[in-house]
């Protein structure tokens, strides 16, 4: 199991982006015991934002694009995916602006997916939002199910997206209806993020610290303890916590604990099920404990969510990873190590 000191470096800095963030703002209520708060986006200079619940959901990108645009999007457990744009238009929109927009976007499917049909389309509108939904077809596949949302604010368009594949049924088209209805726009700017937890932050920095200088079993309580107050309530963004657990992880490992780090890793993928460093540091310590199929099956999904990466990360090579020496040895692994690497 290899350490990967990059990130720490970027990401002990990134402390004090978040805290500057957050400004001399009180920090925001917090959320209901094991209900995520809702995803906040908003334009830039506006005086509202939109609030999205996400529970059940793992946010993948949230906030400004290059091109202007606020966006956010979020996977659920099984083939669920939940997007929200905001977006300014060149000119006030007219209040038929987003049913003439859904009107054409089913036309948009069939054009860019050659061969599929449109089956089941219906048109609503629920709680302010125009509504269109249909199952796209192709021959042979499952049915992949579409719900687009649209509505307007000011100068602003406001789409939500919601999409399951394989198709199940009403009852999760029935759960979208109900998200999307609690999609909220909020006369009010986008608060300030929270302040970080200045006790979290301390041990952090101090678990980062030693991780750094490659004294593992030092680091080991800090970013132990620092884990346990984040199981309590969330306060790191998604790169900070993702480097905690990982560190964590690698630092049981390197010591020789490999039932805490695989707990750890375990803890982390329930957390974030699609995060590849997760999966790729759990096929280490599968590698390391013997377990060939384990290890298998943790790579090629670490590969599989390559893209879900936090800025600065990249898969290391399993070819050359000192985890998986003794497994490159056997002709199956070697084939998808070799296979794997070549997605890099």
């Amino acid at each position: 199991m290899s350490a990967r000191p990059l990130a720490v470096v970027l990401l002990l800095s990134a402390f004090a982006c978040q805290g500057a963030a957050a400004g001399e703002a009180d920090p925001a209520p917090a959320a209901p015991q094991n209900v995520p708060a809702p995803a906040v986006l908003a334009l830039p200079g506006t005086n509202w934002h939109v609030e999205v619940p996400i529970a059940g959901f793992t946010i993948e990108q949230q906030g400004a694009k290059e091109d202007g645009r606020a966006y956010l999007l979020a996977r659920g457990p099984a083939g669920q995916t939940l997007s929200v744009t905001i977006e300014r238009a060149k000119t006030p929109p007219p209040s038929t602006a987003c049913r003439d927009y859904n009107a054409s976007r089913s036309a948009r499917d069939k054009q860019s997916i050659p061969g599929v049909a449109i089956k089941d389309s219906a048109t609503s509108v629920e709680a302010g939002w125009d509504l269109v939904e249909y199952d796209l077809v192709l021959e042979g596949k499952p049915r992949f199910y579409t719900l687009y949302g649209c509505r307007t604010r000011s100068d602003a368009y406001v789409d939500a997206h919601f999409s399951e594949f394989p198709a199940t049924g009403k009852a999760v088209r029935e759960s979208f209806h109900g998200m999307l209805a609690r999609i909220a726009i909020v006369d009010a700017p986008a608060a300030a993020a929270p302040k970080l937890d200045p006790e979290i932050e301390a041990l952090c920095r101090e678990g980062f610290g030693h991780y750094l200088e490659k004294d593992y079993a030092a680091a080991l309580k800090p970013l132990q303890k620092a884990l346990d107050l984040e199981k309590e309530h969330r306060t790191l963004s998604r790169e900070l916590w993702v480097t905690l657990v990982d560190n964590l992880s690698i630092a049981y490992g390197i010591t020789g604990d490999f039932a805490r780090s695989r707990a750890t890793l375990e803890y982390g993928l329930q957390q974030d099920p699609t995060c590849p460093t997760f999966a790729y540091n759990l096929a280490c310590t599968l590698a390391e404990t013997g377990d060939k199929k384990g290890a298998m099956e943790a790579l090629q999904k670490a590969f599989d969510n390559r893209a879900k990466s936090i800025p600065g990360e990249r898969l290391a090579d399993p070819r050359t990873d000192s985890s998986f020496t003794a497994l490159m040895k056997d002709p199956e692994f070697k084939a998808l190590a070799e296979k794997l690497a070549a997605l890099r």
